[in-house]
């Protein structure tokens, strides 16, 4: 079970701005401690949008979690869900404004989901939103 210290960096990274110098470094330094890349020492300086790319079809192929859409917010920004494969239960939904952070992002919450057991249900399943 995750603490809530690990809860609240993880909902950080998902929801922040990656444009702004630190939270991206934040956020591909998190991507680096993912067992996937660890293993092979990767570094932030070392992602990049081929190798995230990748990466997800490699996720997508192991653990039964995927975006589920992507749809355009707005002129600058990108909504997107992702959801499990055979239930179709949703996973989470954040925004992005350009492809590299929204697959930054999608990695993290499938990892966090799947790999550390983060969720944002409740223990009924339910959804619930943050204060």
């Amino acid at each position: 079970m995750l603490d809530q210290a690990k809860k609240d960096k993880i909902d950080f990274l998902v929801g922040c701005d990656i444009e702004e110098r630190d939270n991206r470094e934040q956020v591909l330094n998190a991507i680096c401690k993912t067992k996937w890349l660890r293993k092979k020492n990767y570094r932030p300086e070392d992602i990049t949008l081929d190798l995230m790319e990748k990466l997800y079809t490699k996720v997508r192929n192991k653990y039964p979690g995927q975006i589920g859409y992507i749809q355009q917010a707005s002129i600058r920004s990108w909504r997107i869900m992702i959801k499990t494969n055979d239930t179709h239960q949703w996973i989470n939904s954040f925004f992005a404004l350009n492809f590299f952070e929204l697959m930054a992002k999608t990695l993290i919450v499938i990892y966090a989901y799947f790999e550390l057991g983060y969720s944002q249900h409740d223990e009924k399943g339910r959804d619930y939103v943050r204060d």
